[in-house]
């Protein structure tokens, strides 16, 4: 579900990073957390897994930021 809310996220250019126009964006899996990165800049974030409250606030956001 998490990588999903990220490919709508990224299709609705929601994910920011500090690219001056569109970054290009993957994710990589691990077991306690989804890191999405930006392959230009290499700006990233974490999505934490274990966390039933923080991957619910993810689920239900409507942009994210990559620093």
């Amino acid at each position: 579900i998490v990588r999903y809310v990220i490919n709508e996220l990224n299709e609705e250019d929601a994910i920011f990073c500090n690219c001056k126009e569109k970054g290009e964006f993957c994710c990589d899996i691990y077991d306690d957390y989804v890191k999405v990165r930006c392959i230009k800049c290499g700006a990233s974030a974490d999505i934490p897994l274990a966390s039933t409250i923080k991957v619910h606030e993810f689920l239900e956001s409507d942009k994210l930021i990559l620093k």
